[in-house]
């Protein structure tokens, strides 16, 4: 039986994920909860270190963020992942990261950061939608037939850009081409101008995983995608011999 208390803070949290610095208004609206009730379940966030009031605007505190690393276990992940995702980094000169499968999305746990003026934006912790990115298309390549049916049926796929793949038929063709060249792409369909690439990683624990490089779609079109494909491909085996 579902608690309507707990179920309405769960919705605030993934509503202040989606979009930081909202305010009990803006909350209100878009949960479709009662000013007043926003107002009591954000004091007793903001009591214990969940959400973070700026002024009139809320947004969740990194407290979430060092939860969520304990329940994914993913602490060693990232020590581990960091400095060889700067290997990636000093090969490709390209914005490195390392994610894992969370539910119906991609989380993002470890980065390396490119050298380049001019790079990807991204943030440890950020959350992606799996059919739209680079590490959520390779995830999906190898993940079962039951979990990828069952999200294609549940997932809403809507455009982020004139580019995103939003029909079951084009996604499950992206898949099987995924599968026969062993990387997946991001064409800009998630942001306009970002291209990315990933392969994909099933830990010991059967956590599903990927690696990736990001970067300005004119300078990743120009990329060996086979040798990169290599590189993270190599990473990804050094990664697990790590783990052990």
């Amino acid at each position: 039986m579902t608690v309507n208390s707990v179920a309405h803070t769960i919705k605030l949290i993934e509503t202040l994920s989606a979009k930081p610095g909202q305010s009990v208004t803006e909350l209100s609206y878009t949960v479709g909860i009662p000013r007043a009730t926003v107002y009591r379940l954000l004091d007793t966030l903001q009591e214990g270190g969940i959400v973070q009031r700026d002024g009139k605007n809320y947004r969740l505190s990194l407290r979430l963020y060092s939860l969520g690393l304990a329940a994914l276990g993913s602490k060693n992940l990232q020590a581990i992942a960091t400095p060889l995702l700067q290997t990636i980094v000093d090969s490709t000169q390209e914005t490195a990261h390392f994610s894992l499968l969370d539910g119906n999305r991609v989380h993002y746990i470890a980065k390396a950061e490119s050298p380049q003026a001019i790079r990807m934006i991204s943030y440890i912790g950020w959350r992606s939608p799996l059919y739209s990115s680079a590490c959520g298309k390779a995830i999906l390549s190898v993940a079962s037939t039951e979990f990828v049916d069952d999200y294609i049926q549940r997932e809403t796929l809507d455009h982020f850009t004139r580019y995103t793949l939003i029909t079951e038929t084009d996604l499950r063709k992206e898949l099987v081409e995924v599968r026969k060249l062993g990387y997946a792409l991001d064409r800009e369909e998630t942001s306009i101008g970002l291209m990315c690439m990933a392969v994909p990683l099933k830990l010991p624990n059967k956590q599903l995983a990927a690696l990736s490089i990001s970067g300005p779609t004119g300078r990743m079109k120009t990329i060996n995608k086979r040798d990169v494909a290599r590189l993270l491909q190599s990473t990804g085996k050094t990664f697990l011999a790590a783990l052990g």
